[in-house]
């Protein structure tokens, strides 16, 4: 069966920067068709390693006609005409990109990995993914274009980390349109928007800064569209907005926003909310909700510096402090009294749309009064090998989580108690560090040996953890 790559490229200013050529096809043959007259081919790994730059005319170069093509760009350029890209894959399962120059656009492909590109100045988007899940995009580089990366409609359950998009005219990463995407490590400078989410993803560990007018339009280190993502960890700095929230039922933790001239919050017809232990450190707004918000709780974040917060008359039944001794937010400009040493302000914090009824004196760990909700799933059950299935030996895949809530810290696995006489065989693994961002959930593996003619038994994994305050707690 056929398996090819098609490319296509761009001409500069009239006049061809490499030579230029019509598509280019690499095929699972033992020549590797078209890969020859480019580069070098391995049939062993179905591996094309370029050797030359070329460009391909007219429009983009076709779709990969087998799975599993492993392309080396060796660094060199492959780019598309108009809006053609530098390589094209549609309905593609495990084909693998890396050191490629130039734009690529994926469609219906599943589990394709593109690491190393750099995708610059092109017309529209760096790298396009239209539909398809399961793919990685890992460390790859977009400046100078519409979009650096973008996932549109169907490209869910995507993974982009470490990638660096910047001075892109629109998004950094654009991912308003797909949902239950994994952002992490991402570095978004000098966009319009940092980051655009959607739905139902965890956008964890990224860094934005110096937003950039590139035309009409709000500018923001993170947008949220939709709902049900979960923001942990991520920084914001020179933006005009820190995260704007369009959708709802989010949720914001451990996020640090600083020197924004907007405002830090900016929730636009947005409900439902979860919003605590962020930073806010800045001469901007702390605050603003536009469009009937509602529903939303504040509690446990930092307000440095900042302008009182700005409610519209149309919010209602938004909460900005829990019951004692949970509390509110810290607020610079609100500090003091506290005659009675409880670590609260003695009078509410008042605002339109407020208040704070137990503004914080201090900006310290208050994490420390709640115990790191850590939750543990079973993510396989296995005979590791038949020697292992003919000596009882099964081994359990288990993943670490932190639902919501404040980070735990020295995460370690402490033993296990099983039913029906199966005993744990494998030494408790190594400390698993810490839980908290929600891209830091680890994973580990016990094996337990079972005695014959056993079916089932229940299984119950112990573990301890410590808070930010040196604090100990078991699970479960």
């Amino acid at each position: 069966m056929l398996a090819a790559l098609l490319f296509t490229a761009v001409l500069s200013g009239g006049a061809a920067t490499a030579p230029l050529m019509y598509t280019r096809v690499i095929s699972d043959n033992a020549t590797g068709s078209d890969c020859t007259l480019i580069g070098n081919w391995d049939r062993g790994t179905k591996a094309c390693a370029l050797t030359a730059d070329f460009t391909v005319y007219p429009g983009d170069g076709n779709q990969v006609l087998d799975d599993g093509i492993n392309l080396d760009g060796a660094g060199r350029t492959v780019t598309g005409s108009g809006r053609g890209a530098g390589v094209h894959l549609h309905g593609r399962n495990g084909v693998t990109v890396t050191n490629l120059f130039n734009g690529i656009r994926t469609d219906g492909s599943q589990t394709v990995t593109v690491s190393g590109k750099t995708a610059q100045d092109n017309v529209y988007d760096g790298i396009f993914v239209s539909s398809g899940g399961g793919n990685s995009f890992i460390g790859n580089t977009a400046g100078g274009n519409e979009d650096g990366i973008e996932l549109d409609s169907g490209a869910d359950g995507n993974t982009l980390g470490n990638n660096t998009t910047s001075g892109n005219a629109q998004h950094g990463i654009r991912a308003v349109a797909s949902s239950g995407d994994l952002i992490t490590g991402n570095t978004a400078d000098g966009n319009a928007v940092g980051i655009g989410v959607g739905s139902l993803s965890n956008v964890c560990g990224n860094t934005t800064g110096h937003s950039v007018v590139y035309g009409p339009g709000d500018i923001a280190g993170i947008r949220v569209i939709g709902n049900g993502n979960r923001l942990s960890g991520n920084s914001s700095d020179a933006n005009s907005d820190g995260i704007q929230l369009l959708g709802g039922d989010n949720t914001l933790d451990a996020n640090e926003i600083t020197n924004f001239s907007g405002s830090c919050f900016e929730l636009v017809g947005s409900s439902g909310n979860q919003v605590y232990g962020n930073t806010c450190d800045g001469g901007g707004i702390s605050l603003m909700m536009l469009a009937t918000c509602t529903y939303n709780t504040f509690y446990w974040n930092r307000f440095v510096d900042c302008i009182t917060p700005i409610i519209d008359i149309s919010s209602y039944a938004n909460v900005f402090s829990l019951p004692y001794p949970t509390g509110g937010n810290y607020w610079s400009n609100w500090t003091a009294p506290d005659n009675d040493a409880d670590g609260f302000v003695d009078n509410p914090y008042s605002f339109a749309g407020g208040p704070d009824n137990l503004p914080r004196v201090a900006p310290d760990e208050w994490s420390c009064s709640v115990e790191p909700p850590l939750a543990l799933a079973t993510t396989s059950v296995y005979w590791a090998s038949m020697q292992d299935y003919l000596g009882g030996i099964l081994s359990i895949e288990y993943l670490v989580s932190n639902a919501a809530g404040p980070k735990a810290y020295g995460v370690e696995i402490t033993g296990a108690i099983n039913s029906n006489g199966v005993t744990l065989t494998t030494p408790v693994p190594p400390p698993l560090g810490d839980v908290g961002v929600c891209c830091d959930d680890p994973a580990f593996t016990l094996q337990y040996h079972v005695p014959t003619g056993v079916q089932s038994f229940t299984n119950t994994v112990l573990a301890a953890a410590l808070d930010s305050c040196g604090n100990g707690y078991s699970y479960p």
